[in-house]
């Protein structure tokens, strides 16, 4: 155990989780709250999922208008800022 702090910086989810406890994020240069790497990491991923399910309810709808396309268009927008505001 080391009784120090060690700054890195990684993209390796991999490397984080085997090395780190703690994890910072830099947002609109601020330094957020201190979250875990495994709690950082599952918020990361539900966005992609999110953001995978947005890009295809818009491609349907190109095919014309549609009420429940809209309605969970809108839901999928809900949970994206709430993951951002996290």
């Amino acid at each position: 155990d080391f009784p120090g702090t060690v700054l890195l910086a990684s993209h390796d989810r991999m490397f984080r989780e085997n090395t780190t406890e703690k994890s910072y994020t830099i947002k609109n240069k601020k330094l957020t709250e201190e979250i875990s790497v495994r709690e950082k990491d599952e918020a990361e991923e539900e966005l992609m999922v999110i953001e995978t399910k947005i890009t295809e309810v818009l491609s349907r709808m190109a095919d014309g208008p549609d009420e429940i396309l809209d309605s969970e268009f809108q839901e999928l927008l809900r949970r994206k800022k709430a993951i951002m505001n996290r």
